[in-house]
């Protein structure tokens, strides 16, 4: 699904980014809903289920990650200097993904108080992150020329 006005070209960066931007901000309910569906689960002792939910949740999340990663952030990148902000979301996907790593870990061995020490961190750090993000991009909004928009369209369309 692309991210084109009708005339199939995004006139600014703001309209390439806008319509990724609702998505990711309404993916935000879900993804903590099922986190803590992940900690109801494993409170109840199906850790197996709570397993599978958060395998979900993973995918969706390493998409994300992975998309910013090979595409925005490198257009971001082009647009100014690498700057701290890129750099920290950066980071923070790494933390994203060793706090999945340990949820996912703690799971696995039924460690209920890891798993929902893991779920809490897990959250905060997400929460954080998406605030991040959203910062992050409205600060580069001004500064894109045609090349990077078309380049943006075109990696958005993919996702």
């Amino acid at each position: 699904m692309g991210y084109a006005l009708e005339s199939g070209h995004c006139a600014t960066f703001e309209e390439c980014v806008a319509p990724y931007l609702r998505r990711r901000f309404d993916e935000q309910p879900s993804l903590r809903r099922t986190l803590e569906e992940v900690a109801a689960l494993a409170r109840r002792g199906s850790f197996r289920t709570a397993a599978k939910r958060l395998g979900e949740l993973r995918h969706l999340e390493e998409r994300h990650m992975c998309l910013e990663e090979k595409t925005l952030f490198p257009i971001l990148e082009r647009l100014t200097e690498p700057t701290e902000a890129v750099n920290q979301a950066k980071a923070e996907h790494q933390v994203i993904r060793r706090l999945l790593d340990a949820l996912n870990n703690s799971l696995s061995t039924e460690a209920l108080g890891e798993s929902l020490a893991a779920q809490r961190k897990l959250s905060e750090t997400c929460s954080t992150h998406w605030q991040h993000e959203q910062k992050l991009l409205a600060q580069h909004v001004k500064l894109a020329n045609q090349d990077v928009i078309d380049a943006l369209q075109s990696a958005l369309s993919h996702c």
